[in-house]
């Protein structure tokens, strides 16, 4: 890559505030936001003396996100769509001009647009707290689903290969949801962390950022690569130049840092750095010569401009570095990083054979394996047997340990210590944890707790220092162990009265039944792996009694969260092979749960009307009031005048304090529609393919229309 320009914009640049569009249909603008609420455009291709090179437009709101796109099919432009907090607007740049405006009361905080499944109208995806809706230029929701958490990222990708676009949702419940139009999921992959960043790729690929400095590429729904670096990754990319086949993966990071990377194996292929964090990525032909440019933006206005090496047109611009010399470095690295790592295993094992020998030569009755390390005794690690347990455990308040997964390690052979546990999983924060026990505990026995973060299936890789007593180098034993989806269930005996509440109950044949018996094998923690469809658990972060068995034909669970049945429903119907399901449910505390939220979301929306009506009637008569105090001065009427001004006084205290008033009543608002919305996923996830569709869109137009009595219906008995 070469760097073709650099600007230097001497304006502020909001993070992932960041877009390209030809507003009047042929020019390319940066579009970025900058501080105070306002958009600035920059277009290098007018003319100075009509026209400026920089624009800014005045939204007076936080802006939290921003795209460009050709949403009318009547204009041969694109359109800039703004998303704040409150609303929703699609601008014409060109004609100065408002297009759409829609009130969001779950707020915009990440934005895609395009066409999704067999539409042929482009919409544009606006995420908020909990729910995604599409909105085609008029102003109709076309599509709406809700997730688990805030929504913090969306693409428009095709990871089916099915020639239809799906929507790719992140969020901060550390999910990544595809959907598909018709608002069915279709993949839900979990994380680390919170999803920051996605991109589509190419076919089935699409790349996605992580809170934790995570960058990776998937291809459908399985992970082809990903690389976790010390800082935090502000926006991914893809970068696509006409010499190469695929495209590129790049990154911008908090730090400043620039890399652009393979999409296949993730090997950096070119590096660079700003004075100031990235604030966005974009690609287009922005100096109009036909080469595709990828633009860089950091916080301080700094714009450069990079375009792959063989399609620079400017002379005199010296390449930064090139693809094939970047892969030759990348393999010599690898390479040597091999020859180390053999070395020191060569230099190991020839001082454990020596060791060896020297001990049989001097206990010639030792037939059997002895210890090994530094001090002799086993030639390799593979030779040592380990056994392991593995059990769930609640909150010890005394110890200071929180609800936690520990992993017993046990050295088989006599004088063999295992003195250090590094373990790689993606279920704990920060993805690894190591355990180093004091010198004098030092044992055949290791205690590792991992505190688990979230109910999935994980596999935990484990690298063991294994040795003598005596022993200055240490054998490296690599494990890998599985942890099951509901490792945060503990076996449970449970009497009459902590039967729970909430039950949902849906068929299960008897075909199925040997494959249901298994998945609680597979998927619990059992000391014993049971015979028939029927166990009992307790969770160890809330305490929750979740029981499961088969009853007149149907697979039945009872527990008190409503969430919790939802992922054993998921899981068990994906283990049968189940795609339709639909279900009868009766969870009391979280159904009145909703009917409350409910009313509070109607009397928040009375309150906002009303303290906007105030708001309004103020106003009206605060310019009424200036009129008459500037009349009064011209006049000479001071008492009048100061009357005037003491009435404005007063009516600017209540201003300031009804909007006190409407800032609180917004906040509860946005808690509210966040636990309604959560709600109805979870009955939702309660139902399996279009059963669950059905259901949330039959919640959505039970919103609409404040049929709390419909919404309920759903919630006991799903839809057909």
């Amino acid at each position: 890559s070469a760097v073709a320009f650099t600007l230097r914009l001497g304006h502020q640049i909001q993070p992932r505030l960041v877009t390209v569009g030809k507003y009047d249909g042929k020019h390319p603008s940066l579009t970025c936001g900058t501080t105070g609420g306002k958009i600035f455009v920059h277009n290098p291709h007018r003319s100075r003396q009509t026209h400026a090179e920089i624009t800014f437009l005045s939204i007076n709101k936080k802006v939290s996100c921003l795209a460009a796109h050709r949403l009318d099919s009547k204009r041969s432009c694109d359109q800039l769509v703004v998303g704040t907090p409150t609303d929703l607007l699609v601008y014409d740049v060109e004609a100065n001009t408002d297009i759409m405006f829609k009130d969001t009361p779950d707020g915009v905080y990440s934005l895609t647009t395009g066409v999704i499944g067999d539409q042929t109208t482009p919409l544009v995806f606006a995420g908020g707290r909990c729910s995604i809706t599409g909105y085609d230029i008029a102003g109709n929701d076309c599509f709406w689903t809700v997730t688990g958490d805030n929504v913090c990222s969306l693409a428009l990708a095709d990871p089916d290969d099915d020639a239809r676009t799906e929507l790719v949702v992140g969020s901060e419940d550390f999910d990544l949801r595809i959907f598909k139009e018709d608002g069915e999921m279709t993949a839900e992959l979990s994380q680390t962390e919170a999803v920051t960043s996605l991109c589509r790729l190419n076919g089935r690929r699409f790349a996605y950022t992580l809170a934790s400095g995570t960058v990776g590429v998937y291809d459908g729904t399985k992970r082809l690569w990903s690389s976790k670096m010390k800082n935090q990754a502000v926006v991914v990319a893809a970068f696509t130049p006409a010499n190469c086949a695929e495209p590129l993966v790049v990154t911008g990071w908090a730090d400043g840092g620039l890399d652009i990377r393979d999409c296949s194996t993730g090997d950096v292929l070119f590096r660079d750095n700003f004075s100031s964090s990235i604030a966005g990525i974009v690609q287009s032909d922005y100096r109009l010569d036909g080469c595709l440019t990828l633009i860089v933006c950091a916080v301080d206005g700094e714009v450069r401009g990079y375009q792959a090496e063989g399609t620079q047109t400017t002379p005199g611009v010296p390449v930064v570095e090139t693809r094939s010399k970047d892969r030759d470095e990348t393999v010599l690295r690898r390479l040597a990083q091999q020859k180390q790592d053999l070395s020191a295993q060569f230099t190991n094992l020839a001082a454990a054979v020596a060791a060896q020998e020297a001990r049989m030569r001097t206990q010639k009755d030792n037939a059997g394996a002895s210890t090994g390390g530094g001090g002799g005794g086993v030639a390799t690690a593979d030779a040592v047997l380990i056994d392991t347990d593995i059990s769930a455990h609640p909150d010890n308040a005394e110890e200071g340990e929180g609800p936690h997964v520990k992993i017993v390690f046990r050295a088989r052979q006599e004088g063999i210590q295992i003195r250090a546990a590094f373990t790689r999983t993606e279920c704990v924060d920060g993805g690894c944890v190591v355990t180093h026990p004091l010198p004098e505990a030092v044992g055949s026995e290791l205690t590792q707790r991992l505190y688990v973060n979230k109910q999935q299936s994980s596999t935990v890789v484990v690298a063991l220092l294994l040795g003598s007593p005596t022993a200055t180098q240490y054998l490296v034993k690599e494990l890998t162990l599985s942890l099951p989806r509901f490792v945060l269930f503990a076996p449970e005996t449970v009497g009459g009265d902590d039967i729970p509440a909430g039950i949902v109950s849906f068929p299960l044949a008897g075909v199925a039944l040997e494959k249901a018996i298994a998945w609680i094998n597979t998927q619990f923690l059992l000391p014993q792996p049971v015979t028939e469809f029927k166990a009992c658990f307790r969770s160890v972060q809330t305490s929750h009694v979740l029981a499961i068995s088969r009853e007149n034909g149907k697979a039945v669970v009872r527990t008190d969260s409503m969430e919790y049945a939802g992922d054993v429903v998921q899981s068990l119907c994906e283990a049968l092979g189940v795609s339709d399901c639909n279900s009868t449910a009766e969870f009391p505390l979280e159904f009145a749960a909703l009917a409350d939220v409910l009313e509070k979301v109607e009397a928040f929306h009375s309150a906002k009307q009303q303290l906007s009506a105030e708001m309004a009637d103020n106003s009206s008569l605060i310019k009424s009031l200036v009129v008459r105090a500037e009349d009064a001065r011209i006049m000479g009427d001071v008492k009048s005048m100061r009357d005037a001004y003491l009435q404005l006084r007063d009516i600017n205290r209540d201003l300031v304090t009804g909007y006190a008033k409407r800032c609180s009543n917004h906040t509860e608002l946005l808690a509210c529609l966040k636990e309604l919305n959560q709600l109805i996923q979870r009955a939702g996830r309660l139902r399996v393919g279009r059963h669950k569709t059905a259901v949330v869109a039959g919640c959505r137009t039970a919103i609409k229309e404040n049929n709390v009595a419909a919404m309920l219906q759903l919630f006991r008995n799903g839809a057909e």
